[in-house]
């Protein structure tokens, strides 16, 4: 009994020392516990050496120079989406004024002659200005056009001077109605905004111009109803020593363009009347092309067309006279101004103007003649224009045989044309003996082709 009194008193002591180094571990490891708490005081923390303080300064320096890079960066991006955006909306404000200059550009002409064709429509209305097409549809059970047509400008002042002029107009016994497409009223307001915007510069548009005057002349007429700033009369992109007929006027203050209006309006000059209005847009380049269904005039859509390009500068328009014989400056104004221009333009009778007859029938006349008439002539000079015409009887034509078929051909100076009437007349053409003659200048450019030519 002794003895396991001792071996228990042996076990309890055993016990109490493993229970003490237990609780002795279990304190310590509070302690660590408290000492790696993340909640414990900063000035617990390890002290920083001095390469890891060095270290420290220098990522918190590259971290500053990042975040100032990314702010530019960020502000930059900003800057260039709101340009991006200005560009963007300036871009389709812009193709919204080109649509609405295009379809104020074209007209309706309806209750047309059966017997009248798109060449007559042409001559009838180009004197307002140059067209772009002339989209006549044709019935195919009956082969002839549906009687309207759509006539197409390169500017809304002309179309508008065709609708003040042409309105119940008589052509072949009839008269036409003449009005806007259906599709015009959208364009409306914005082109009363370019209207605005013209007013306001004091611009003038003019057509019917003799293709013998140059922007020095219309200049020299214009400017004596007071300052113009600009003179521009407009060019074919190939050709920018010739102009199309038409142009515009810019003066310094309003009341010279009113009088310019007022005065010049159907000024014959060169054997043509001027036609002079206010312009309808400012001065900006609105071309572009287009595409319209010839039945409704309803525009065909197509994607949006990008912003244009900086205009580019043109050369300066020919300062040469139109004959070289007489090579005056022009200076005076009014009466005098046009007697002398006009002298200029038809110099003692002489016309740039030539007629062809008895060259070809009319069967005969197909897509290469043109070309053909043209090739030879060149060889003369500068050919400017040429017309085919067919001139019927007046009772009527029974055969090809009864149709006088003249040709004519439109140089630019008169001594080119002498030189082809010399080496034309009496030569013959597929079997036929030309008959060549000068024909009037102011004949032929108010396109009356009924006289037989000159001596």
């Amino acid at each position: 009994p002794i003895l396991n009194m001792a071996s228990k008193i042996d076990a309890n002591d055993e016990g109490q020392e493993k229970r003490e180094k237990e609780d002795s571990e279990s304190k310590a490891r509070r302690q660590r516990r408290k000492r790696h708490n993340w909640d414990a005081n900063p000035t617990e923390l390890p002290t920083l050496s001095e390469e890891q303080t060095e270290r420290l300064k220098k990522v918190q320096q590259y971290c500053s120079q990042e975040s100032q890079i990314f702010r530019h960066q960020l502000a930059a991006s900003q800057i260039a989406q709101a340009f991006s955006t200005d560009a963007q909306q300036g871009a389709r404000e812009f193709a919204s004024q080109q649509r609405a200059v295009q379809l104020m550009s074209r007209i309706y002409v309806g209750s047309i002659a059966f017997d009248l064709n798109e060449e007559h429509l042409r001559q009838a209305f180009s004197p307002f200005g140059a067209m772009r097409s002339v989209n006549m549809p044709f019935d195919s059970s009956t082969m002839k056009h549906k009687g309207f047509c759509f006539i197409e400008y390169e500017t809304p002042e002309a179309a508008q001077l065709a609708l003040e002029n042409m309105a119940g107009a008589l052509i072949a016994g009839r008269p036409i109605k003449v009005g806007r497409p259906n599709n015009a009223p959208q364009a409306i307001q914005i082109l009363e905004q370019l209207r605005k915007e013209a007013l306001a510069s004091h611009r003038l548009y003019i057509t019917s111009v003799h293709p013998g005057l140059r922007e020095d002349d219309i200049r020299s007429v214009f400017g004596s109803f007071g300052n113009i700033r600009s003179c521009k009369l407009a060019s074919p992109p190939d050709m920018p020593t010739k102009h199309k007929g038409y142009g515009f006027i810019e003066f310094e203050d309003d009341l010279a363009a009113a009088e310019a209006v007022t005065n010049l309006n159907m000024f014959e000059l060169g054997g043509q009347h001027l036609r002079v209005c206010r312009a309808l847009t400012p001065a900006r380049d609105f071309a572009f092309a287009m595409e319209f269904d010839a039945e409704t005039g309803e525009e065909v859509k197509k994607p949006e067309p990008p912003p244009p390009p900086p205009e580019p500068s043109l050369p300066p328009a020919p300062t040469a006279p139109l004959d070289s014989e007489h090579a005056e400056s022009v200076t005076v104004s009014g009466a005098t101004q046009r007697y002398l221009l006009t002298q200029r333009l038809t110099r003692e009778g002489r016309s740039p103007i030539i007629l062809l007859r008895n060259m070809v029938s009319a069967d005969e006349i197909d897509a290469e003649l043109h070309g053909e008439i043209s090739h030879e002539c060149c060889k003369y000079g500068d050919v400017d224009e040429i017309v085919i015409f067919q001139e019927h009887p007046e009772g009527g034509a029974q055969s090809a045989a009864d149709i006088d078929v003249k040709i004519f051909v439109a140089f630019m100076r008169p001594e080119q044309a002498e030189a082809a009437l010399t080496a034309l007349n009496g030569r013959w053409f597929g079997g036929r003996q030309l008959l060549a003659t000068t024909y009037p200048e102011d004949l032929f450019r108010a396109k009356d082709y009924s006289a037989n030519g000159a001596a």
